[in-house]
């Protein structure tokens, strides 16, 4: 059960991890263009 369990539990961290990533970099646009103003 065990072994089944794994696999699946894997994929979803690793789903989750890709998620966060493009969620960082969305951010860090938004940080740049909000910033443009500010580092003049």
């Amino acid at each position: 059960m065990s072994d089944r369990y794994l696999p699946n539990r894997r994929q979803r961290v690793e789903q989750l991890l890709t998620q966060y990533e493009c969620l960082q970099s969305e951010k860090q646009d938004l940080i740049d263009q909000q910033g443009s103003g500010f580092r003049a």
